[in-house]
């Protein structure tokens, strides 16, 4: 039963991170593409914001250029808007995930170590 609970657990973590496609506006005195508007239209500083060039993940990869010109206040400096495609680090668009596997193998050498720590205490009492 544990097993199949973890395998659903899996599943669902997997159908759920998927790359996201969308629009934004890549401001050139930073270097990150900005994906949120507020409600007057604008491109939100304090927004989503990716970086648009490895290893950073999640970044983002740029598309075409929308046509359209885009702004962070009123009267302000106008940037290009791009179509972008969102890496993850497990969606279908992935990023390098390097950085996490030693997490990932320390997490499964310690519940080893746990494992083979609990059949040793069952062998010994025998």
């Amino acid at each position: 039963m544990k097993n199949i609970i973890l395998l659903c657990a899996f599943a669902l973590l997997n159908f759920s991170t998927h790359a996201q496609p969308g629009i934004g506006c890549l401001r050139t005195n930073d270097g990150l593409l900005y994906s949120q508007k507020n409600i007057f239209g604008y491109y939100e500083l304090l927004g989503n914001k990716y970086p648009t060039s490895a290893p950073t993940c999640p970044r983002v990869q740029l598309g075409t250029k929308t046509g359209v010109k885009c702004q962070f206040i009123v009267g302000g400096i106008q940037f290009d808007e791009y179509n972008y495609v969102l890496y993850t680090a497990n969606g279908p668009v992935q990023c390098n995930i390097d950085h996490y596997v030693y997490l990932i193998i320390t997490a499964c050498g310690i519940l080893g170590y746990i494992k083979v720590k609990g059949f040793e205490r069952v062998n010994i009492s025998e």
